[in-house]
């Protein structure tokens, strides 16, 4: 790959294809998966960009496309921009949550609404504000919140604090024994990266490059993380964990809402969600966005993740519109 004072150099080596056969982490079948392979020693953030348009993920230095006329499940690739009424539902229930009704009713009356300040509040979301409205540093005080909510961005690095909610997460959501999580493939898959962290300049519009973490804090305490790789045209959601004590919130859907409008706000064109399995129920609230495209795997074009779309995917093993 070609390289310049603005894309350094990406060394990647072909791994080969990989058949894995078992119970299918999506599903209950025992069909497994397959997919092709490559490790990445260091990667520009461009490239990989390229990548992630031909259908091929990040997990730690490995990168791999899955080969969906071979796998149990169908993995599409999809990106989106606009949230749905659901995830909106979520991010007014955890403000709500997070300042209480106290907050609320004092505010309401220190620091009343005009008439169009109300009309504008019942009539257009504004997504920025919906998420950023529970957040310590974007709250009017007095009166204190009922809670002290924080988010913060810092390099992809290890600490014992994110590996304890790692733990907590894979136990309880995802059912894993002891012997499947460890320090090592935490730092390997979810704190190790390729991507060559680029510093901002005029050029690419004073965006930042390369791997980091969200980190979510709720009375000083980490209750959630996000692993994000910003790159040229989008930032793209790695992985996300939350700690079980926050399972009824639906992390999922205000994840997804804060990265979306992260994305816009540092002026990124896309939000990239990783993988969509239509049948798969724990991945349901990715195609619940407004509009969302999904990556043809047989041209490479994206396409509108529709109610046609989503018709297809259900009857057919196997969906490609070209």
């Amino acid at each position: 790959m070609q390289s310049n004072a603005h894309n350094p150099d990406s060394q990647v080596g072909y791994i080969g294809t990989s058949k894995n056969v078992g119970n299918c982490g999506y599903c209950s079948t025992g069909t497994g998966s397959q997919a092709f392979y490559l490790r990445a020693v260091t990667l520009s953030p461009l490239h990989y960009q390229k990548l992630l348009d031909l259908g091929w993920r990040r997990y730690g230095h490995l990168l791999y496309r899955p080969n969906l006329k071979k796998s149990c499940c169908i993995q599409y690739t999809i990106r989106h921009v606009k949230p749905s009424r659901e995830h909106r539902k979520a991010l007014h229930r955890w403000e709500n949550y997070v300042v209480g009704h106290g907050y609320l009713s004092e505010c309401a009356r220190k620091y009343p609404k005009t008439r169009e300040e109300k009309k504008k509040l019942k009539t257009e979301f504004d997504l920025f504000r919906s998420v950023h409205g529970p957040e310590y540093p974007y709250l009017r005080t007095p009166p204190e919140p009922s809670r002290k909510f924080e988010v913060t961005i810092e390099p992809s690095t290890f600490t014992e604090e994110k590996y304890t909610l790692f733990q907590n997460y894979q136990f309880t959501v995802h059912h894993e024994g002891p012997d499947k999580v460890s320090e090592y493939s935490f730092q390997r898959f979810l704190c190790n990266s390729p991507l060559i962290s680029t510093p901002a300049s005029p050029s690419d519009g004073g965006k930042r490059m390369g791997s980091f973490h969200q980190m979510y804090r709720l009375n000083g305490r980490l209750i959630a993380m996000a692993v994000l790789d910003f790159l040229p045209w989008c930032v793209s959601g790695v992985y996300f964990m939350y700690h079980s004590d926050f399972s009824e919130w639906g992390f999922g859907k205000l994840s997804a809402c804060r990265e979306a409008a992260l994305a816009a706000e540092e002026g990124y064109k896309y939000y990239y969600m990783g993988f969509y399995i239509h049948n798969c129920p724990k991945m349901k609230y990715k195609g619940q966005f407004h509009p969302t495209y999904f990556l043809d795997p047989e041209n490479n074009v994206w396409n509108l993740l529709d109610e046609q779309a989503k018709k297809i995917m259900s009857e057919k093993f196997y969906c490609s519109p070209s």
